[in-house]
């Protein structure tokens, strides 16, 4: 509130807002008038940035991997401002459940921070693979990731010369 009355005992929370230009620092001061008594001269610091972030890749290949085995990479998230964002993975779009995993598949990434994004290619059968992903950050369009990998199935066949036996 801008003005209030309380009582002996009392206490109310007051929200400052501040809408700041960008990457712009302010320093001001609230004077609080109590009825009868002193004033109170309060201190508000606030500091304004833009969400800026950035992924080192837009697609991971796994190559070709075992169908019964894993393969990892890494993926990182960068904040490069200084405001905390969310994120997360949606995985909406991927055509088998358990087909790519991540760790961690959401967090809070503060201010100058990296995220190392672990992404896990189990390919179950034996075929191509080419997924789409998004990464949802804060209040941007989704990024898309791109994942591609085989499974393979490993197989040896070997003809050999047959030799008859005399006798």
């Amino acid at each position: 509130p801008i003005r209030s009355v309380l009582e002996p005992g009392e206490s109310d929370d007051v929200e400052f807002v501040l809408f700041g230009h960008t990457n712009s620092k302010f320093n001001c001061f609230a004077i609080c008038e109590v009825e009868g008594g002193p004033e109170y001269k309060l201190t508000l610091i606030g500091e304004s940035s833009t969400v800026a972030y950035s992924l080192d890749a837009s697609y991971l290949d796994f190559g070709r991997v075992v169908y019964t085995e894993y393969e990892e990479r890494e993926l990182t998230l960068i904040n490069k401002g200084r405001v905390p964002y969310k994120w997360s993975v949606n995985m909406d779009k991927l055509s088998s459940y358990g087909l790519f995993e991540f760790v961690p598949s959401e967090g809070m990434v503060q201010p100058n921070e990296e995220i190392k994004i672990t992404v896990r290619f189990r390919p179950g059968i034996p075929r191509k693979f080419a997924e789409t992903v998004f990464i949802n950050v804060a209040h941007f369009d989704p990024a898309k990731i791109t994942l591609y990998g085989e499974g393979k199935f490993p197989v040896a066949t070997v003809t050999l010369p047959r030799y008859r036996h005399k006798g």
